[in-house]
């Protein structure tokens, strides 16, 4: 236990000292560099809290014994809000339309007022507080543990956290994601996105779990549970590269000026081998992994496909944030590397911390094991 903390620790101050130093060679790649750690870290928190609001909404049951490693990540969401929202307050020239207006024709006469600042702003703040009220909320009523009782209500809670990640998840990766390259269009972007946000959580939440039960006497992922674990990796990552090759074929097909220009930039030159590699992590690599029923039955299969997917979402992450601001410096590549490797263990630390929030076995599942025996 004391190793991976002290593990999680020094990559966490990795992360700080790549920020410093990303600050130093190129401020406004350092803001794009914090803009990726903040969206990372929440990203993970989003998709520990879906998959409660989802298991709880069609009552699966196969999670309860590990659901507060769940719990703990979506408990965790103001860590990456308040960096996110730290960027948006402090760096609004990160956004080219806050410096570079949208001309005044009626061709952009929407895209000049959605991203006008105030509205921007206003809604920023309004995604980020629904979120950690709903985390807040759900997360809170499923530790209450009382039963029958109280189930109507996590019900009720958890379809209005679906509801609600449905309705602001999309247009906040308009605002955060696509608005970087503001003259790109492309309506699918939030949808593969939220494909994004969810399988690297639950790449992170495989890790996680692996980590608690070697730290934490007394707490067991079965063989069972760790296979649905991987069959979740494998066919989110199938639905993820769905979504990725339904954005790129189709730009490709229509090859309209304004949505070509966003792909180009990325399949050539050096920039061609993290194109392409993005693919081979988020989907190539762990289907291949995981492809067996043994694989995914293993410790082994597990976490190296969850490896390969967060590296896959480091990759997917800089292509999308911060290959904007990129000066050529390979320090400043590697500054964002590190940055977002300390994104990762400040999270995986800040989970650890909400643990201790609440017994890590619920109490109705002791009570049920209790009655069977």
């Amino acid at each position: 236990m004391r190793g991976t903390r002290t593990g999680l620790t020094a990559g966490a101050a990795v992360g700080v000292v790549a920020m410093a130093v990303g600050f130093m060679l190129d401020p406004q790649r350092g803001w794009a560099n914090a803009l990726m750690a903040g969206y990372a870290m929440l990203q993970f928190s989003l998709a520990g809290l879906f998959f409660l609001a989802v298991h709880q909404v069609t009552g699966a049951t196969w999670h309860t014994t590990i659901r507060r490693v769940p719990e703990a990540m979506a408990a965790a969401m103001p860590v990456g809000a308040i960096v996110i929202l730290a960027v948006l307050l402090m760096r609004p020239s990160l956004y080219p339309w806050y410096t570079d207006p949208f001309p005044d024709t009626a061709r952009w006469a929407f895209k000049s007022l959605w991203l006008s600042r105030p509205f921007f702003l206003a809604r920023s703040v309004g995604y980020l507080a629904c979120w950690v009220l709903c985390a807040r909320t759900l997360v809170g009523a499923l530790r209450e543990d009382e039963g029958p009782a109280s189930a109507d209500r996590r019900l009720r809670l958890a379809i209005t956290t679906i509801i609600t990640l449905g309705l602001t998840l999309v247009p906040a990766a308009f605002d955060w994601i696509m608005s970087l390259n503001h003259e790109w269009f492309s309506t699918m972007i939030g949808f593969y996105e939220f494909a994004g946000i969810f399988l690297g959580g639950l790449a992170m939440l495989a890790l996680l779990l692996v980590a608690t039960e070697r730290m934490t006497p007394g707490f067991t992922v079965t063989v069972d549970q760790r296979h649905d674990m991987a069959k979740f990796l494998f066919a989110f990552a199938t639905f993820w590269a769905y979504l990725w090759f339904s954005q790129y074929m189709l730009i490709w097909y229509a090859n309209i000026t304004e949505e070509t220009g966003y792909f180009i930039e990325r399949t050539h030159g050096h920039w061609a081998v993290l194109f392409w590699g993005n693919v081979v992590l988020n989907w190539g690599l762990p289907f291949l992994l995981l492809l067996s029923v043994q694989a995914r039955r293993s410790v082994t299969g597990l976490v190296a496909g969850a490896i390969s997917i967060l590296c896959g979402r480091l990759v997917d992450l800089h292509l999308s944030i911060a290959l904007p601001f990129t000066d050529g410096h390979v320090g400043s590549a590697l500054a964002g590397v590190g940055v977002v490797v300390g994104a990762f263990s400040l999270f995986a630390l800040a989970t650890f911390a909400a643990l201790a929030g609440a017994p890590l076995v619920p109490r109705t599942t002791r009570a049920d094991r209790q009655a069977h025996t």
